[in-house]
């Protein structure tokens, strides 16, 4: 049986976060990502090519309400050219410390993810999947020694 596929990808990135830090309780930062991918194939004298341009931009507020309690709030919206769907997916975090080595913590978050090229280049009509997480963990941590548990 003789199968020759024959693939190439490339991408490029770019990247940049800016952090303005209010007080040593308060941090905002801000950034924006850039994704510009190809992708193609080639088999038996079908040939498949893709191109997409991502755009991400973000905005995340870390606040320590006391010694033992922190917050994190933040907003990322993004843009597939390729799908031309876009989607806002807002995150959050609180970590209490209960110990000197402990910490509990609870999240949530929207985060979207394209398919993967080999699937869009020929079903088109897909578009990106939508995840909410929630997870509760704890995490133990002393010199050469760490144990995290989460639920989710």
């Amino acid at each position: 049986l003789n199968f020759r596929l024959k693939s190439k990808q490339g991408l490029t990135q770019s990247k940049y976060v800016i952090e303005k830090r209010w007080s040593p309780a308060a941090t905002l930062r801000f950034g924006s990502e850039y994704w510009q991918s190809t992708s193609q194939q080639s088999y038996r004298g079908l040939y498949g090519c893709l191109e997409d341009d991502n755009f991400s931009s973000f905005v995340e507020s870390e606040i320590y309400l006391s010694g033992a309690l922190m917050a994190t709030i933040g907003m990322r919206y993004e843009y597939s050219m390729l799908l031309k769907k876009s989607g806002l997916a807002p995150r959050t975090a609180v970590a209490y410390k209960v110990g000197k080595h402990a910490s509990v913590s609870a999240a949530y978050g929207i985060f979207f993810q394209k398919p993967e090229d080999n699937l869009l280049m020929y079903h088109t009509s897909l578009t990106a999947m939508k995840a909410t997480h929630y997870i509760l963990s704890y995490q133990w941590q002393k010199t050469g020694k760490f144990l995290r548990m989460e639920a989710f």
